[in-house]
């Protein structure tokens, strides 16, 4: 007995050891998930604590775990999983959660309520997979609303031998959205519609079997067919034809009985004999022709056409004669007309737009929240936006021209920067300072001046070209800064230092198509592109120093420093691209 009671207490103690070693190892791993989580929670690092608390929530779940996770969620703007999450918080912890927890678990719910709706799928079927935006949430009937942020969003509805269904329903904030989906059984089959073009008595040949009387349709299986037509007398060659699944394909054969010949003889023997466009002879000719109708076409110098639609029968021999008349009228027309040479003085005038294909390249664009930079919460750019005016004169050697292009182009661009008056761990505390928002607007007034080359093609009507050169481009920029205090204190501050301008070689490309309303006179559309640098020749051309006698005031308080860095206005490549109209004189 002594023995057993041993070898029992030995086999206990061995199986019991494991457990006691898993369990200690996932405390430990619990308890290194929620340090992150607080950790991460404390530097506002979100995506690193929800990470955490889900870690630690799978582990064991705990409210503190719970808790931290949809706080993190929230602030990531991850509504519709914040939500489900602080609703399993209430529904598992309410009872003995703390009273300011719960107060700001149902502020939070309120908020998400305004953010989120609710929708409802209902298959007609049981067993299909659903999906929303492409992520699995389980198998019809769901039992449950899917609680998802306010918008569309992609539902897929999918089983074996169903055609799947896909639809993007709109899911407004704080409603219930209900989805009804018909799954029904995939097409198997391909629909062939086969007719004769003249509706002659003929007969269907599918892949070699005779299937019934012309018009004809059914049933068929996917894939390549050949389609034929067989009649008294007639036949329509076989052809080739893909039907997929599902689709319905309609076909038009033409039977014919064989060929015709056709007999065209001039009374004199002189005149271009044209069947259907086509010369087939001089004063006589004998053709075979398909059944159906022909145009016979008989011209000569001096004398009226003779034009006749020929209606030809299947095997039919057919003779025409044709008698030709004088014309009754001499044309004094010129028979050819030398075309006029490209060679000479030209010139145009342009009036179109101009789009930057980036942003300036300010201080707002590339330094708004760097520690050394502006330390703003966040920048908005816009690009630059304008008119152009432009024209250009030159001489032509058909078809190549040398000219001097001359160009005048204002643009505007506003920008936006928003301080919190807090910033981050790595914002410059000094440059943050009062929450605000600030508004730039960057005015830019100048002008190019480009020698290039012009290649010209045109027809009686149509005149293209393209032109390409370098030269060089000056600009005058101005910058206005608005600013205005968010935190209550109504104070404002209008900032506008001097003018900057810049010089940049240029290399500009046009090309265009004009309709010509007389010999040198046309109206064109076209494109222009220009590509500069605002800093290619100097690095400061752009850019004013900082100002540190900035306050922002308001009437009856006191002013408040605001910070007031080195603004660059513009930097690195500036390239515009613009349509125009223009009208252009010559050669």
């Amino acid at each position: 007995m002594r023995l057993l009671a041993a070898l029992a207490f030995g086999s206990a103690l061995l199986l019991g050891v494991p457990q006691v070693v898993h369990a200690q190892k996932a405390g430990a791993e619990e308890t290194a998930a929620l340090t992150r989580g607080d950790a991460a929670t404390r530097t506002k690092k979100w995506s690193d604590a929800a990470d955490a608390f889900a870690a630690a929530y799978a582990l064991n779940k705990t409210e503190r775990a719970l808790f931290g996770l949809a706080n993190a969620e929230y602030e990531l703007g991850r509504d519709a999983e914040a939500y489900g999450h602080y609703e399993e918080y209430l529904n598992t912890f309410g009872a003995k959660a703390p009273p300011v927890k719960k107060v700001q678990v149902d502020k939070r719910l309120q908020d998400l309520n305004t953010k989120t709706g609710l929708l409802t799928v209902n298959v007609n079927v049981e067993g299909a997979e659903i999906l929303v935006d492409d992520k699995v949430v389980g198998k019809s009937p769901l039992g449950r609303n899917l609680r998802l942020a306010a918008g569309p969003h992609r539902v897929r509805v999918q089983k074996a031998d169903l055609a799947p269904f896909d639809r993007a329903p709109n899911v407004p904030a704080g409603g219930v959205t209900p989805l009804t989906v018909t799954l029904e059984a995939a097409a198997t089959k391909g629909h062939l519609v086969v007719k004769e073009a003249s509706s002659q008595s003929v007969r269907v040949i599918l892949d070699g079997v005779d299937v019934g009387p012309a018009p004809w349709e059914g049933e068929v299986d996917p894939g390549t067919h050949e389609i034929a037509l067989r009649g008294l007398g007639l036949a329509a060659e076989a052809e080739k034809v893909e039907i997929p699944r599902g689709v319905r394909r309609e076909f038009t054969l033409t039977a014919n009985g064989g060929p015709a010949t056709v007999k065209i003889a001039v009374a004199d023997g002189q005149g271009a004999i044209f069947i259907d466009g086509k010369n087939v002879g001089e004063g006589s000719t004998t053709q075979t022709l398909a059944p159906g109708s022909h145009e016979l076409k008989v011209t000569r110098d001096g004398y009226d056409p003779y034009i006749k639609t020929l209606v030809l029968k299947p095997k039919e021999s057919f003779t025409e004669s044709v008698t030709l008349q004088l014309s009754k009228t001499i044309s004094t027309e010129r028979i050819a007309t030398k075309t006029r040479g490209l060679d000479g003085i030209y010139g145009g005038a342009q009036l179109g737009g101009a789009l930057s294909a980036s942003t300036l390249g300010s201080t707002i664009d590339t330094r708004c929240s760097a520690q050394d930079g502006l330390g703003a919460k966040s920048c908005d750019s816009s690009t630059p936006l304008g008119p152009t005016v432009a024209g250009y004169f030159g001489y032509q050697w058909d078809p190549v021209g040398l000219e001097l292009f001359v160009s005048a182009q204002y643009d505007y661009t506003k920008q936006t920067v928003v301080f919190d008056g807090v910033g981050d761990s790595t914002s410059n505390k000094l440059a943050v300072g009062v929450a605000r928002n600030e508004t730039f607007a960057f005015h830019r007034l100048g002008g190019t001046a480009a020698v290039r080359a012009r290649v010209v093609f045109q027809t009686a009507r149509i005149r293209g070209a393209l032109a390409g050169g370098a030269g060089f481009a000056f600009r005058r920029m101005v910058m206005v800064r608005d600013a205005a205090a968010t935190d209550g204190s109504e104070r404002i501050d209008k900032y506008s230092p001097a003018s900057r301008g810049y010089f940049s070689p240029v290399l500009s490309l046009d090309g265009s198509v004009g309709y010509r309303t007389g010999e040198t006179f046309l109206i064109k559309l076209g494109m222009n592109v220009s590509a500069e640098s605002a800093t290619a020749l100097s690095d400061s051309a752009t850019r004013v120093d900082s100002d540190p006698n900035r306050f922002m005031g308001k009437d009856g308080k006191p002013p408040t420093p605001i910070a007031t860095p080195a603004y660059q206005f513009a930097s690195g490549a500036q390239v515009f691209v613009g349509a125009y109209v223009g009208v252009e004189f010559g050669p």
